[in-house]
């Protein structure tokens, strides 16, 4: 399946319109987190921190619809753990196939990064509410499955979830993207 939006990496110089796309996106996507100067601030530059934390924006013309964050943990070894930090896609824009066509795209532009520095990533990992759809999603694009359950992780959400772990090694990811690409 082709994508019909183009994904785009920010360098340094990340546009105002772009910044107002990507904070648009987050607080239609994640309305228990305010967005204040301060949040757009730290948001910006975190765009500008390769390659501890890297994003991708998804834009269909001049709209932003969707944007992804990876962060390496541990330092920069040989064998990356890295973490789906963040995933959001316009609700508008959701159903369509967008954020697993995010996740290929983003993911697949890292380990290439990764291999032309001679490393490798041993395991992805993702923190999501124990009630979204997003766990349907990473097990299908990543083979993550849930590693453990975090009771309260976030007290003064409205929605009062547990927080769940997933993890995906290596030979997860490759047959996740294997059974799409053969399905």
């Amino acid at each position: 399946m082709g994508m019909d939006f183009e994904v785009i990496r920010p360098g340094k110089e990340i546009s105002c319109d772009l910044m107002d796309g990507l904070v648009r996106i987050h607080e239609l996507c994640f309305q228990d987190d305010a967005t204040t100067v301060r949040e757009r601030k730290i948001l910006f530059e975190a765009w500008n921190n390769p390659p501890v934390m890297q994003h991708w924006a998804a834009k269909k013309g001049n709209d932003v619809i969707g944007y992804i964050r990876w962060v390496e943990h541990g330092g920069i070894r040989p064998k990356a753990v890295v973490e789906l930090e963040q995933i959001g896609i316009d609700p508008k824009m959701q159903g369509q196939g967008i954020a697993t066509q995010l996740i290929d795209f983003s993911l697949d532009r890292l380990e290439k990064q990764m291999q032309e520095e001679g490393r490798s990533i041993k395991l992805v990992y993702v923190m999501t509410g124990n009630n979204n759809y997003a766990q349907k999603l990473y097990l299908k694009t990543l083979g993550a499955r849930l590693s453990a359950e975090i009771p309260g992780f976030y007290e003064d959400s409205e929605k009062n979830e547990n927080e769940v772990v997933m993890i995906a090694r290596k030979s997860e990811l490759d047959n996740a993207r294997k059974n799409r690409n053969d399905g």
